[in-house]
C-alpha cells in the first residue's frame, strides 16, 4: 500500500486492496492516529482488544497510542481509503 500524497501531518492512500486472506497486522500507533472508510467489501477490524466485522460504508478511526489490525477473510477484495494523521 504506498501512499499517494504525504505532507509533515498526513499521509493518504486513496485506495487500498486486501485480498483474501492478506492482513494488516495488528499494531500500536505512535505518534499517529490512523482513519478508514470501506469502500467495497467487507473485513474483520481489530480495535485494541474488540474485533468486529466492517464493511461497505463503514469508517473506524484508531487514534495515537491505540492498537489496530485488519483482516481479509472473505472472497471478495477488501479496498478502502486509509488516512494517517501525525502528531
Amino acid at each position: 500500500m504506498r501512499p499517494l500524497a504525504r505532507r509533515s501531518h498526513l499521509t493518504m492512500r486513496p485506495k487500498a486492496v486486501l485480498k483474501k486472506g492478506r492482513s494488516v497486522g495488528v499494531h500500536t500507533h505512535h505518534g499517529d492516529g490512523e482513519s478508514f472508510y470501506v469502500l467495497s467489501g467487507r473485513g474483520i477490524f481489530t480495535d485494541d482488544d474488540k474485533t468486529y466485522e466492517i464493511k461497505s460504508g463503514d469508517s473506524v478511526f484508531c487514534p495515537d497510542g491505540h492498537a489496530y489490525g485488519l483482516v481479509n477473510p472473505y472472497d471478495e477484495d477488501l479496498v478502502f481509503m486509509a488516512l494517517i494523521i501525525y502528531k
